[in-house]
């Protein structure tokens, strides 16, 4: 901050010399504000050089990160798949346990078919299907484009 306070008292000695006839003197403001402009150049270009380094670490690290969601989604089906084969409800390690529970989700398959009833408005003025009252009309209704779907929801705790 002091660095710049000195640059600024510099650039206005500058601008405030009226007389320009001291050759000596405004070559020797001048000469003091390039060598500050220059530190200042060099400091924003090192700063520059660390955005575009930081930038490419957190790249890497968001496709380290989807890489890993996705290897850890892959371990989670294999291991569901298994349980569901071998008919087991639950798997308990020291650390935690593995736990298959039944759960509903709703299917839409055509959009267009179904009935303006299960239409809503969400805040950002977006209609879409109001999936809960469609499943709750689904349990005892059949619906044309929809259907509920049975699945199965693999637990981590």
């Amino acid at each position: 901050m002091n660095k710049l306070v000195e640059l600024y008292e510099i650039s206005q000695a500058l601008e405030n010399l009226e007389d320009f006839s001291d050759e000596l003197l405004y070559t020797q403001i001048s000469t003091e504000l390039e060598q500050r402009t220059d530190g200042i150049m060099r400091y924003i270009i090192g700063n520059n050089s660390n955005i575009t380094a930081i930038d490419y670490e957190i790249q890497r690290l968001k496709d380290r990160k989807e890489y890993m969601i996705k290897k850890n989604n892959k371990v989670e089906d294999m291991v569901k798949q298994y349980m569901i084969e071998s008919g087991q409800k639950k798997i308990s390690t020291p650390i935690g346990d593995f736990s298959i529970r039944k759960s509903t989700g709703i299917v839409i398959e055509d959009e267009s078919k179904i009935s303006e009833e299960f239409w809503t408005t969400k805040v950002k003025t977006e209609v879409v299907i109001d999936k809960l009252k469609l499943k709750e009309y689904l349990k005892d209704n059949t619906v044309s484009g929809a259907y509920i779907e049975e699945r199965q929801n693999l637990n981590i705790k």
